[in-house]
């Protein structure tokens, strides 16, 4: 519902010359194998256009079904870039003519963010310039999708009075003590010297979020350490593997008239103790006064952590600290930097500058030697400030590792391999040219590529790449990753914070993956292997064992490094196991069993569902809401409904999005956690790939509040519907869901709005009676309509009860009490 937009892709560049041609797309038929656009050719220059061109675009990787004229081809240059060129039968386009062609990709294209993008034109003279595209607006009736699934949803919800302890995430025990503290005049502190710093950061938030004046006549606030303090005993209290325990955050806060004291059993509990005071500032019942409360809590996992991928799209160092600096407030304690991918290097590695001088950049190029193809973004200039290019240097990094360690958050380095590796084996390929002929010995010492391998990568690859995965076989791919990891180490060791880890990424290799290569085949005869399987297990195996005796790190991965290689699963490389993220828990594709069988394999598991956890994923079927599809739906309660120790109750929608998943009741022989398995249930972990991500502000609107659920459930795993099947855990599950919309609707949403991009929901609508019917599962706004098909706007009316129509286009949006607005529903009349 977008009108048409002119997009500008060519930021900081200088353009060599002006395109000569302009482009309109439009998304016409959706299938149920494949879709069909229709493409519109402009001259827009004052000459022919021969057949002497290229445009390029990007857009997610899809197949070329047919092109419907046979003056153009099309085809993928690399996985998500593509080509459009003229062909044999090309004839001259005149000034000011169009030629107009239909084409068919089989995928499912249903959002507005998946149309193709960045668009550049090359002609004769090889320079690259900018196309001006503008885009069709998507039909009313796709507005329409899981609208009415929606008003189900929302109509259920009802309106929650907070009371004075409520706060996110929600406190184990709170008992109200008579008498209110003032916080009018300003607060004081008083701080032990082992948590001074965590005074100081307190005393800024509570000036800057919570606008509390500081000064000597205020409430003292009192910090200090209490090794003695025991802990609480809860389910989920266990300690597993080198992770700290929970008790160690336990905490005590007491708000008293005169003074507010938190102490804990350790800095980090003191720290969420005064987060909790921060986020009991944020309840609106407690704007004018604090009542006096003895709060004692602690977390169920010691692990809570939100993963990151910059390699795809990059997100520079200040927003990272922004993002720290939000999430430890509903306390986060890890940050998983996806730093590597197929599509970017981000981190400076001193020894190795090509990964950063290649790796780190995109734009157009016909052999990558300096810069790497155009991805998601569609950028074609390597020196334009776009979210295709960028790295963290290593003083930023150290930076960032001090600066997220001083608010209790680690940071979890991710160097994927050997798959998802393409930026790493382009940039060492351009090394090698660089090298070969004046220097053999340092152009073979990081290769990654055996050039007389014929595998067929593509076959099986999840994004369609050729030529991303590491050779595992080659003793310079083995150099690599030593020095690589050393280096991360070190910048961890400089920073003064230790690193129990780093994450090996070890997911999606292509299932063809090193069955030609020479150099495999003859590691395999050496070793006595007879499959590749065996040989990617005696790689990992080998990897594990060089960071435990050389670097003093422990590993995690993804689930495939198990799921994929029952060679791997050993009793010393899971000792070696810091976590392994399960991210497969869906129920329609009968992977619910997954995390419990690893878990019960004695295999330390963190909590990962893609249909619970993955914030890319978009929050609606809505075209206009930007994020992937491929695993569902993730909106605002999607996390929230994660059992971490029951992953078939864990989904309550279908991928679709359009109806419920049977959730109140454990399937008849599931399989059940034994008493290790449920040991190895280590932590919870939300994702945010950056397939979709353009920027900063749009990451911060895929995670704010979806990320707040995530760190809901790491801090408190055993919400109420968790004990009780069937009709009860639909009762207590819909009480505790109308409490977390209040919290986030009347808390979390109004004092984020002001620091970071949040996502407000669209209405649920359906069509009963002969009216339009609309709901939010929200109060703090209003909903806004139109009935002639117009975008609605705060000036339209007020929905105040169902609307009679007999025909036309119903559409509606949620406006915030702030200004902020939701994506547009839709319900066409007929």
């Amino acid at each position: 519902m977008k009108c048409c937009v002119t997009l500008s892709l060519c930021l900081g560049f200088s353009l060599p010359m002006a395109a000569q041609v302009a482009m309109h797309y439009q998304k016409m038929v959706q299938g149920k194998d494949g879709y069909q656009s229709r493409f519109v050719l402009k001259n827009t220059s004052g000459q022919p256009l021969k057949n002497d061109w290229t445009i390029y675009f990007s857009q997610l990787p899809q197949a070329v079904q047919n092109v419907g004229t046979t003056a153009v081809k099309i085809w993928p240059v690399n996985a998500n870039f593509f080509a459009m060129a003229p062909t044999e039968a090309w004839t001259d386009l005149q000034p000011g003519d169009s030629l107009v062609f239909d084409a068919s990709f089989g995928f499912k294209m249903y959002k507005t963010s998946q149309q193709p993008e960045g668009w550049f034109f090359v002609g004769s003279d090889g320079k690259p310039a900018a196309v001006p595209c503008t885009y069709a607006p998507f039909a009313d009736s796709e507005y329409q999708r899981g609208v009415e699934y929606k008003w189900q949803r929302f109509s259920g919800v009802t309106d929650k009075a907070l009371s004075p302890t409520d706060v996110l995430p929600a406190v184990k025990q709170a008992r109200m003590l008579s008498g209110t503290c003032m916080l009018d005049k300003g607060f004081r502190m008083e701080a032990d010297e082992a948590v001074a710093q965590e005074g100081r950061l307190l005393k800024e938030k509570l000036e800057k979020e919570a606008r509390l004046s500081y000064n000597d006549k205020g409430v003292r606030i009192v910090l200090s350490v209490d090794n003695q303090l025991k802990g609480m005993e809860t389910a989920g209290t266990i300690t597993y593997n080198g992770l700290p325990s929970p008790a160690d955050e336990y905490y005590e806060l007491t708000v008293g008239k005169k003074a507010i004291t938190i102490k804990g059993r350790t800095p980090h509990a003191v720290w969420d103790g005064a987060m909790t005071l921060l986020a009991l500032l944020r309840n609106p019942v407690n704007r004018a006064s604090l009542a006096c409360m003895e709060i004692k809590d602690q977390p169920d996992f010691a692990f809570r952590s939100m993963m990151l991928d910059v390699g795809r799209n990059f997100t520079p160092q200040k927003e990272l600290k922004k993002l720290v600096d939000v999430l430890t407030e509903y306390k986060l304690d890890y940050l998983h930097l996806h730093l590597v991918d197929d599509e970017g290097w981000r981190l400076e590695i001193p020894g190795i500058p090509e990964l950063t001088e290649v790796g780190s950049r995109r734009g157009y190029t016909t052999d990558e030697r300096d810069c790497l193809y155009p991805g998601y973004d569609g950028n074609f200039d390597p020196k334009a400030t776009t979210v295709g290019n960028g790295f963290i240097s290593r003083a930023e990094y150290i930076e960032l590792i001090k600066y997220a360690q001083a608010r209790h958050v680690q940071i979890i380095p991710e160097i994927e391999c050997p798959g998802h590796s393409r930026a790493a084996v382009k940039s060492m390929e351009a090394r090698y040219h660089k090298y070969k002929d004046t220097d053999p010995q340092k152009a073979m010492e990081y290769l990654l590529t055996d050039f007389a391998d014929s595998s067929d990568y593509e076959a099986g690859s999840a994004q369609g790449y050729r030529n991303n995965v590491m050779n595992i076989a080659l003793p310079s791919t083995q150099h690599f990753l030593r020095h690589v990891l050393k280096e991360v180490v070190a910048m961890h060791r400089e920073a003064g914070v230790p690193l129990p880890v780093i994450h090996l990424g070890g997911d999606e290799v292509a299932p063809g993956s090193w069955k030609k290569s020479p150099a495999c085949h003859a590691k395999m005869r050496e070793l006595g292997f007879t499959t590749t399987e065996e040989l990617s297990s005696w790689f990992y195996s080998n990897l594990i064992k060089m960071m435990d005796d050389s670097l003093g790190v422990k590993f995690a991965g993804w689930q495939e490094m198990f799921s994929n290689h029952p060679h791997l699963n050993t009793a010393y490389n899971r000792s070696r196991a810091f976590g392994v993220n399960c991210w497969n828990a869906v129920a329609e594709w009968n992977a619910a069993d997954l995390l419990f069988n690893l878990a019960n394999q004695g295999v330390p598991m963190i909590v990962s569902n893609v249909s619970n956890t993955y914030c890319d994923l978009a929050y609606s079927a809505n075209p206009d809401e930007p994020g992937l599809i491929w695993g569902g739906y993730v909106d605002e309660a999607t996390p929230f409904n994660l059992l971490p120790y029951d992953p078939y109750r864990s989904q309550h929608d279908n991928v679709a999005g359009t109806a419920a998943y049977s959730w109140k009741t454990t399937p008849e022989g599931a399989v059940s956690l034994t008493a290790e398995g449920r040991r190895n249930i280590v932590g919870v972990q939300g994702q945010l790939w950056a397939e979709t991500i353009r920027g900063p502000q749009w990451m911060e609107y895929q995670l704010f509040p979806k990320a707040l659920g995530v760190l809901e459930r790491g801090w408190n795993a055993h919400p109420s519907w968790e004990a009780v099947q069937g009709e009860e855990a639909g009762k207590a599950y819909a009480d505790a869901l109308n409490l977390w919309y209040a919290k986030i609707d009347k808390m979390e949403l109004p004092a984020l709005a002001s620091r970071v991009n949040i996502h407000v929901t669209a209405p649920g609508l359906r069509y009963a009676g002969g009216a339009v019917e609309a709901a939010m599962p929200m109060t703090q706004g209003k909903i806004h309509y139109t009935v002639d098909g117009s975008e609605p706007t705060a000036a339209s009316p007020v929905y105040n009860g169902p609307v009679k129509m007999s025909e036309g286009t119903f559409k509606a949006r949620f406006i915030t009490n702030g200004g902020q607005q939701s994506a547009v529903s839709a319900w066409v009349v007929k």
